[in-house]
């Protein structure tokens, strides 16, 4: 049996080789989702969707990615 895990890379540039992977969907940060809800004076936010507090610089499986206004 084989056994998948999945990463998360910081990039410092645009280019990356990956072995034996391939390329899903880009991390969304809860500060950048569309579902984030920031709280006045506070690095913290409402996830609208789940309904739980988590700083702008978490992320989830969820994510969706804000529209430009």
């Amino acid at each position: 049996m084989i056994s998948m895990s999945e990463i998360i890379v910081r990039l410092k540039d645009n280019r990356i080789k990956i072995t034996g992977g391939e390329y899903v969907k880009d991390l969304i940060r809860c500060r950048d989702c569309d579902f984030w809800e920031k709280q006045e004076d506070s690095l913290q936010g409402r996830c609208s969707l789940t309904g739980s507090y988590p700083t702008g610089s978490w992320y989830c499986a969820n994510a969706k990615e804000k529209e430009d206004e």
